[in-house]
């Protein structure tokens, strides 16, 4: 009452305030303070009467859990919520994404939903169905884009987010959303060239011409979910000691258009932290104008080096090394390898995949070829696995 009466009437002083604060704070410590004690050792004895132990009230927890509805479908942003529901690949990109380091945003079909999918299909009046066409929506409203649209586009990356790293064994899907339609609004915005190498990388990709859009995007669910079942990824779960499919979750992303002719790349880059704690950036490989599969499979052009891209692009690399010690901090690692990408200036973290760097570690690309032969582009034989 008295610091109502005294605000009202303007009269004190703001050293009457701090005097008010002070006395108000220990009256209502020596007021409050033994009956919250009181309340909590009620509280605590309750639960004694109640027969609930530590290790009960775990249980109980535990057994709460386990009657929450799971998600079928959710937003990159939450995915970092449900690490056991997403795959690493989707929990790491939500945790960058929720770290305002610019991830292309989507969503994530959860293992919960990619099982029901590998029983039973994914049928266009199922649940699971309406909930990617309601995700699908809120990416259209989020980039003013429409999937199927010959002016505006929306296109997408369709990979799996497994729940281990299986290099180059499942599929990926580029350019996602693209058919005859959209090819000739590219055309028209874009020029020709541009047009015609986006629908070569997407009959790379799909390997089959489906026009229909949805068609399409449920093909490519489809398949990513079923390239889990892939001899190869048996073979490779063999030879780790584990048995039977992979885990795999499906994370849709914006698909960057890095082969654009300005300021569009891709690459990958190596960062460690040395012994002083500094993180740099100690080995890139990018391409302009490029795909990421030009960049895995460079038949025609040969990668750029980390040199290059400082003389070239120094607003990139200064944007890709604060974003890079950013990541690996993020993700609690000493060394990270980063996959990054670039629509006219927009630079993006794709991927982010922390990993401990020897002192007589292979080049940059034995990390993502590792267990691919690349001349053959083939798993190799693992000995005592058929």
């Amino acid at each position: 009452e008295r610091f109502n009466l005294s605000h009202e009437e303007n009269t004190t002083r703001e050293e009457e305030f701090k005097g008010l604060e002070g006395s108000l704070r220990k009256s209502l410590e020596n007021l409050l303070l033994p009956g919250l004690a009181m309340c909590c050792v009620g509280a605590v004895k309750n639960r004694e009467d109640e027969g609930l132990s530590a290790g009960n009230r775990t249980k109980l927890n535990n057994n709460q859990k386990e009657n929450v509805d799971l998600p079928l479908v959710v937003e990159l942003k939450q995915a970092k919520d449900w690490p056991e529901l997403v795959g690493e690949k989707s929990y790491r990109e939500s945790l960058l994404l929720n770290g305002n380091i610019p991830v292309p945003d989507g969503f994530v079909i959860t293992l919960k939903a990619t099982r029901e999918i590998a029983n039973k299909g994914l049928d266009f009046n199922s649940n699971i169905w309406k909930e990617i066409l309601v995700h699908l929506s809120n990416l259209e409203e989020k980039t003013g884009k429409i999937l199927g649209d010959e002016i505006n586009p929306l296109l997408i990356t369709i990979r799996s987010s497994s729940d281990r790293p299986y290099p180059n064994l499942l599929k990926t899907f580029l350019f996602a959303g693209f058919n005859s339609r959209v090819l000739e609004g590219i055309k028209q915005r874009c020029g020709v060239k541009v047009g015609e190498r986006i629908e070569n990388i997407h009959k790379r990709s799909f390997g089959v011409e489906i026009e229909d859009i949805l068609e399409q995007l449920r093909f490519a669910i489809l398949e990513v979910i079923n390239s889990g079942e892939k001899p190869g990824v048996r073979s490779f779960r063999t030879a780790e000691g584990e048995k039977g499919p992979a885990k795999v979750a499906v994370l849709i992303q914006i698909q960057i258009m890095t082969v654009l002719p300005t300021n569009s790349l891709i690459g990958f880059c190596q960062a460690k932290t040395d012994p002083t704690g500094k993180i740099e950036i100690i080995e890139a490989e990018f391409l302009p104008s490029a795909s990421g599969d030009e960049l895995m499979s460079p038949l025609d052009r040969i990668p750029y080096s980390l040199d290059v891209l400082l003389k070239s692009y120094p607003s990139t690399y200064e944007k890709l090394k604060l974003y890079t010690i950013w990541a690996t901090r993020l993700l609690q690692s000493d060394s990270c390898d980063i996959e990054f990408a670039q629509e006219e200036n927009r630079l993006f973290i794709v991927q982010a995949q922390p990993e401990s760097i020897k002192e007589d570690s292979q080049p940059l690309k034995r990390v993502y070829y590792q267990f691919v032969d690349s001349s053959t582009r083939q798993l190799p034989l693992i000995e005592g696995v058929p």
